[in-house]
């Protein structure tokens, strides 16, 4: 049998001071499974396995879930629950690629499994005796980015947020994203959608505040797809152009394999996931450069 799988395309920014990525792996890879473990958030995450191959460091999380989980059952027999040993639970995996060369990472996408933005947590969090600060940038089609970063003024935005996958830790001060997120705790709603325009005038355009704006939103989507669900943002080239919608969610550097090989126990062996991590890259070396 198989199976889909996506994978996502990330910069790795390193601040100031901060040490390497690759220094930082090869120290996670010499501690014990136990020393590994961070909670990060409402879970508990480790990095499972790493290492270093033709260059590049693969290293695969893993998310301890204790809250419902699956089943398992056949059409002739009713659903019933897993048993486990004393202190075991389910553990979501997430797999990764570091390509020290360009400074890129891709990454598994995993509902359930860690996501960038507490990847991004763990390794900024692992050794608080040295100092490791990255900031993992989502990657767009070329024209898309270049488009986004090089525009002469913006004059439209409309983004679309889910509370539920949100926190209060997410609210940037001097952005809108800080008024949609008070808007969906005070009404408890499940989405707020937000569209702010210029108009039509071709002198118009939005101020710096919604500038920001986009940029955190193009940011926290990368890190958190199910928080930042809609991002169209309605650009100038240069203030005598028309305006180019462009659609940071649509367009971001993804790829999905229909064709990944399931085990025995229904889950993606670690040696087919690094595989495609692997395709991925190659496919994606002019890109990411």
């Amino acid at each position: 049998m198989k199976e889909k799988l996506k994978v996502h395309a990330f910069g790795v920014k390193a601040f100031d001071g901060s040490g390497a990525l690759e220094d930082l792996l090869a120290q996670i890879k010499n501690d014990s499974l136990p020393a590994r473990v961070r909670t990060v958030g409402y879970a508990d995450i480790r990095v499972e396995d790493v290492r270093k191959v033709n260059g590049l460091w693969f290293f695969d999380f893993g998310k301890f879930r204790e809250q419902h989980g699956p089943g398992k059952a056949s059409k002739a027999t009713p659903v019933k629950g897993f048993t486990f040993s004393n202190g075991e639970v389910f553990c979501e995996e997430t797999a990764c690629v570091y390509i020290p060369k360009t400074k890129h990472l891709i990454v598994q996408y995993n509902h359930h499994g860690a996501r960038v933005g507490k990847i991004q947590e763990y390794l900024n969090n692992y050794d608080p005796n040295n100092s490791y600060t990255f900031e993992l940038l989502p990657k767009y089609d070329q024209t898309v980015e270049r488009k986004f970063r090089n525009r002469a003024a913006t004059k439209k935005i409309i983004f679309e947020i889910d509370p539920r996958f949100l926190s209060q830790a997410d609210k940037v001060a001097g952005t809108a994203l800080t008024q949609a997120l008070e808007l969906g705790n005070q009404s408890q709603g499940e989405k707020v959608e937000l569209t702010i325009s210029a108009g039509k005038p071709k002198s118009n355009y939005l101020s710096k505040f919604i500038d920001k704006t986009a940029d955190t939103l193009k940011t926290k989507a990368g890190q958190n797809p199910d928080g930042i669900t809609k991002l169209r943002v309605g650009v100038l080239e240069n203030l005598d152009s028309r305006m180019e919608v462009l659609d940071l969610i649509a367009q971001r550097l993804i790829h999905q394999f229909d064709d990944i090989p399931i085990g025995s126990d229904l889950r993606f062996p670690r040696k087919e996931r690094y595989k495609a991590l692997h395709r991925a890259y190659k496919g994606w070396k002019n890109i990411l450069k």
